[in-house]
């Protein structure tokens, strides 16, 4: 009960510090982005591992909220891989943002939006590794 009222805690900080810089948590959605990080993840997840290791770290998300899972130091070894893919999936995402974003300055209606898309290619990965990849990477070790 306690991992759960835990990860809820740190889930609710993010969701109020979204609401409270911006008035409005759509800001701070963008579909596009989102879809493009899990795809990234689990594509190296199975290119490093293969397909049944990436299998298993998706139904592994269970023992976020397990009090005292069992080591399993391959399961963690995928997470721990899967926070560094998360951050390249971030980084070439944010590339290709900015270079949509310079595609429209002259725009400028159009740049706040790409300005928008360049962060959350950020920030998805980070959310993403700290709230998921990494509680479970020191579960499992």
């Amino acid at each position: 009960m306690s991992n759960i009222l835990g990860w809820l805690m740190c889930v609710g900080v993010v969701w109020l510090s979204c609401v409270l810089v911006s008035g409005n948590i759509r800001v701070f959605i963008d579909a596009s982005t989102f879809i493009s990080i899990f795809p990234f993840i689990y594509g190296l997840t199975i290119v490093v591992f293969g397909l049944s290791k990436a299998v298993n770290s998706i139904v592994g998300f269970k023992y976020l909220f397990l009090e005292k899972p069992d080591n399993d130091s391959e399961l963690s070894d995928i997470y721990k891989s899967q926070i560094n893919f998360s951050m390249i999936a971030g980084v070439i995402l944010t590339l290709i943002s900015i270079t949509g974003l310079l595609a429209t300055l002259h725009d400028i209606q159009a740049l706040v939006p790409a300005l928008t898309e360049v962060i959350l290619g950020l920030v998805y990965p980070v959310l993403i590794s700290g709230l998921v990849y990494y509680p479970l990477y020191k579960k499992l070790a």
